[in-house]
């Protein structure tokens, strides 16, 4: 309740303290592209934006506060996850599995099936868990401006 006029990029930078009070460094942000539009689109009273809207680095990366945006419909609209990915474990469990041929009528076709196959799993150590923060946009921006 410190944050007058709170919005998704307060909300960003709440998060980034927080990580970084848990000695993890974030490098990244996940949004819904909807999140990503408003991010971007949003002004300041006078009507100035207070981001660029196109602020890509030289490879393409958006950022913003220093993490790297991942806009993906993955994440559903009105939520957030910030995270230090370092921290982010994938192990493959069986190696991948590739077949080609022709099924029915492919070979008719001038058409191949291909088939891939692979086992992994996605974990964070239980002495990572404070790495990330997730949460819905609404309740933190509830949580952060006095006003609200």
């Amino acid at each position: 309740n410190t944050i007058i006029s709170a919005n998704i990029l307060d909300v960003i930078r709440v998060s980034m303290s927080q990580i970084e009070s848990a000695k993890f460094t974030p490098t990244h942000v996940v949004l819904n592209p909807v999140d990503v539009a408003k991010m971007q689109l949003t002004k300041t009273s006078t009507g100035e934006y207070t981001t660029p809207i196109f602020y890509p680095t030289a490879n393409g990366e958006m950022r913003v506060a220093s993490l790297i945006v991942v806009s993906t419909t993955y994440m559903t609209a009105g939520t957030f996850l910030v995270g230090d990915m370092t921290r982010a474990n994938l192990r493959v469990r069986e190696n991948a599995n590739i077949q080609v041929g022709y099924v029915n009528d492919d070979f008719a076709r001038n058409m191949v099936t291909i088939l891939a196959e692979l086992r992994a799993v996605h974990y964070i150590k239980l002495n990572d868990v404070n790495a990330f923060v997730k949460g819905t946009i609404a309740t933190a921006i509830t949580a952060l401006d006095p006003a609200i």
